[in-house]
């Protein structure tokens, strides 16, 4: 026979934790427009506001020819939603229902707020997201057919960032059936609407505990939010100040998704879908959101950019919010001696200690020379075209025992291809497969990396790759490609060109000590190359403007 609690019907609750001395317009800012409807239960007041939309027919019908089909019969559809605010104990919830939670105000509610309730709460979890050092491999989630322990997930405890976490609480904390943490806390429990204001006070209790660093979680205080608000204020200060030299080029600020989306159901993506007939854009970068200030004529300070500026997803012909600006940009500074990450609305400080140890990694990896001294990038060109192949044809011009093969794909799938290297040489007695990349960004670096780790695992463990890679550069010399190559006489040369006098970007940094002790595991031998842009070439280029194709 079924207990009480559990002749209670599950509840999906999705519950915000509302940031101090807000009046109502910050927190849902088109309240007025709303329905209110005020109630008590026992000595708590609630103030509900009902989401009313009105059935219409999907945009995707559009699609069809109209004289072939009745849209009528296609049938409409709406999407409801509610807001429901209560304080408990002098602080505020908002409690989100259907599409309620797009009704929020942008920066009302404290970050991190469900991520800390989960990660003091279970012991096994089922599914983790989280952000990488290694900018290529982005916003990951890992979802287990059953809850394991979290260091079943693979992290690596230098690279990952721990974002949104969702398993089974410990059965004696009565928080429910399963929780997922990020900024709200989404629980499933078996809960009467009576109880809500002891359940929210459990909740609360969870969030200020410091119990993760007693279990597996214990990684994630090696980079540590920034919870001074002075030092916050002036880590924006320098955000701002960047953002308004208009830094595309050479910028320790970037723009990208902070959320995981499903592209399948994606159309584009705009910044100000308000409009008639906005632009919609395949993908989002730094350089199109300041060409929209530009054109809008916006300011850019931190209300503009947290509040009032956002990034939309197209999905059936509807827009709807992704996230502030504020939250979509990745900034890398130093100030005042320390290091620090700005990632989806939060700051960080990353542990001194972790940067020494890369930083000292570097300069060990620095002290392997090249022999070949590769030339300034667009030295002797007016062209600020000039592409990175021109630069490897140029090399292979000035010495035919490099060989370009910039823009050769091998085919390990029908559908996937990737460069065996930008060049080749047996001139200094190994097989030296060199890859170039330009940096001026973190994400620059990415692909480099990934090129120079896929062609060397191809060449070692894949005997068709070796095959191709042959066929593609007699000069390698595999008389037979199912035995196996050694990997003492191949040498992974990456050379990166930036701006001289620029510091590489930190999180290229560490990718790149990541790739060389792969490489090392491999016994292949890496080398790194800093080569620079002619100075006169690059102030060419940054001052013209290059008409689109």
């Amino acid at each position: 026979m079924p207990t009480a609690s559990e002749l209670v019907p599950q509840q999906a609750l999705s519950i915000y934790l509302v940031r101090k001395d807000l009046d109502k317009g910050s927190i849902i800012p088109n309240h007025e427009k709303l329905k209110l409807q005020e109630f008590k239960v026992d000595d708590f007041s609630y103030e509900l506001y009902p989401i009313e939309t009105h059935p219409k027919t999907p945009e995707w019908v559009k699609f069809f020819p109209p004289e072939k089909i009745d849209a009528s019969k296609i049938g409409k559809s709406t999407s409801p939603g509610a807001i429901l605010l209560v304080k408990v104990d002098g602080r505020q919830y908002a409690l989100t229902f259907g599409t309620g939670r797009y009704f929020l105000g942008p920066n009302c509610y404290e970050l991190r707020f469900g991520l800390g309730i989960v990660i003091n709460s279970v012991e096994k979890v089922r599914s983790v997201d989280k952000d990488s050092f290694d900018v290529i491999s982005g916003k990951t989630r890992t979802q287990a057919r059953k809850e394991f322990p979290v260091g079943e997930f693979g992290f690596d405890l230098e690279k990952d960032l721990l974002k949104t976490v969702s398993g089974v609480p410990k059965a004696d904390l009565g928080l429910g059936e399963r929780l997922t943490g990020i900024d709200n806390i989404s629980a499933v429990v078996r809960l009467e609407f009576k109880d809500l204001p002891d359940y929210l006070r459990k909740l609360y209790h969870q969030s200020t505990l410091e119990e993760f660093k007693k279990n597996d979680f214990a990684f994630i205080d090696r980079i540590r939010p920034v919870d001074n608000p002075s030092l916050k204020d002036e880590l924006d200060e320098k955000l701002l100040e960047h953002l308004r030299l208009r830094p595309v080029d050479n910028s320790e600020v970037e723009l990208m998704l902070p959320i995981i989306v499903d592209f399948q159901e994606i159309e584009g993506f705009a910044y100000f879908p308000r409009r008639t007939k906005p632009e919609i854009l395949a993908d989002v970068s730094l350089k199109s959101f300041l060409d929209c200030v530009d054109s809008e004529k916006w300011d850019i300070d931190i209300e503009s950019i947290t509040e009032k500026r956002s990034l939309y997803y197209c999905s059936n012909g509807l827009f709807k919010r992704a996230a502030s600006i504020y939250r979509c940009l990745f900034a890398e500074f130093e100030h005042n001696g320390g290091k620090y990450l700005l990632n989806d609305g939060s700051w960080y400080s990353i542990n001194p200690d972790f940067v020494k140890r890369v930083d000292a990694d570097i300069d060990e990896i620095r002290k392997v020379k090249y022999d070949f001294s590769f030339p300034l990038y667009g030295d002797l060109t007016k062209d600020v075209k000039f592409s990175e192949n021109d630069y490897n044809v140029g090399i292979q011009t000035g010495d035919p025992s490099f060989i370009c093969r910039d823009g050769k794909f091998l085919h390990p799938e029908k559908s996937q291809k990737f460069e065996f290297c930008d060049l080749f040489t047996s001139k200094y007695g190994t097989h030296d497969l060199i890859h170039v990349k330009k940096v001026h960004r973190a994400t620059d670096s990415s692909h480099l990396f990934v090129q120079g780790l896929v062609s060397a695992e191809c060449l070692l463990d894949f005997p068709e790759m070796r095959k191709s890679a042959n066929k593609l550069i007699p000069e390698l010399g595999i008389t037979d490609h199912r035995v196996r190559i050694d990997p003492q006489k191949y040498r992974v040369v990456f050379v990166i060109i930036r701006k001289k006098g620029s510091k590489l970007p930190f999180l290229t940094r560490v990718s790149l000590r990541e790739a060389f002790k792969t490489l090392r595991k491999w016994n292949c031998s890496p080398v790194l190359v800093e080569a620079n842009f002619d100075e006169n070439w690059l102030k060419k280029k940054i001052t013209t403007k290059i008409p689109k194709p």
